[in-house]
């Protein structure tokens, strides 16, 4: 019975961390290839951005993320905080995740423990520009 209960443990938690760790492609513009993946790091839950060039050209990337939380917005409007540009080799990519060292903005808050309050709606990638350089 221990090892039922055993074996039913670890594949629940193997479910889960699997199917949190799960990138689903958001926007693919230009070759360029936006995904977003959603993990708890300590105690928040975030929607990390992928930005991957699968063009074989070197690609200079901007893009602004607008985040709509129930009662007010980040990054919406013309912010020059919430831009970000960033610039890619061919076959290369840069993904947000919990150590938070990328300076490029891609990770979204949408729940946190210590913030009850905050009740996460929607984001979006916008105003994206691509230049592919040679």
């Amino acid at each position: 019975m221990k090892k039922v209960i055993l074996s039913f443990y670890i594949l629940l938690i193997t479910t889960t961390v699997f199917s949190q760790s799960q990138w689903h492609e958001y926007k693919n513009a230009d070759g360029i290839v936006f995904s977003v993946q959603e993990l708890s790091c300590e105690e928040m839950q975030h929607k990390f951005i992928q930005v991957e060039n699968t063009t074989n050209k070197k690609a200079k990337i901007s893009y602004q993320v607008e985040i709509q939380y129930e009662n007010h917005c980040v990054g919406c409007g013309a912010s020059p905080e919430y831009k970000s540009e960033i610039t890619l080799l061919p076959g290369e990519k840069v993904t947000g995740g919990c150590n938070y060292t990328i300076p490029a903005r891609l990770d979204i808050l949408v729940a946190n423990a210590n913030l009850p309050d905050l009740r996460f709606v929607s984001f979006a990638i916008k105003d994206i520009s691509i230049k592919l350089l040679d």
